[in-house]
């Protein structure tokens, strides 16, 4: 159309897109910084899975574990994982491998790289898939001139004639020189 509109409208479109990848981005950022915090603060324990809570969703079940096991102080704690997955159907009375937190010991969650680091991935992936259509209209996009800007390339540099000479039999003479200029000689 003539007003502009639908340059416009497919303008707000790709920032308002933008925007939402970039809070995904910025949410997937802020999951891998809790997970480091958690790994920087958690031992290592093996604990007995004692009960499981089942959650069915649209036919598939997922699990969560609840597992008791030893702190580094020998005491007993029993607490469930922070995620729920239908990869967990363990039964009980099953030994498993967790992480504790050392600064809350009922802050635990199963010693796998997905538990660990995975909740971030989705969160990430779709949030840069989504700054994709904004990324590409701020590269074409075209800036304003600069104060004193001629909108034209700056010409290239002048080469030195002695940088541009050619050998004739007796010495070096400029290129462009007129015949019967004189000859320039050099000594090494």
């Amino acid at each position: 159309m003539a007003n502009g509109k639908p340059a416009r409208g497919k303008r707000v479109a790709r920032w308002l897109i933008g925007g939402i990848g970039g809070l995904l981005v910025l949410g997937g950022v802020l999951v891998l910084l809790a997970s480091y915090d958690f790994v920087q603060n958690a031992l290592p324990a093996r604990g007995t899975v004692v009960a499981l809570d089942v959650t069915v969703n649209k036919g598939r079940e997922s699990y969560r574990p609840e597992v008791q096991f030893l702190d580094a102080t020998g005491r007993k704690w029993r607490a469930r994982t922070l995620l729920s997955s239908s990869s967990y159907g363990f039964d009980i009375g099953t030994r498993v491998d967790i992480l504790y937190d050392r600064r809350d010991p009922q802050s635990i969650r199963m010693d796998r790289w997905f538990e660990l680091w995975g909740l971030a991935v989705p969160f990430l992936v779709v949030g840069f898939v989504l700054l994709i259509p904004l990324a590409g209209s701020l590269r074409n996009r075209k800036l304003p001139p600069v104060e004193g800007d001629t909108g034209r390339k700056p010409a290239a540099p002048r080469p030195r004639p002695e940088a541009v000479t050619q050998e004739t039999g007796g010495g070096i003479r400029r290129r462009g020189a007129q015949s019967g200029a004189p000859t320039v000689r050099r000594r090494r």
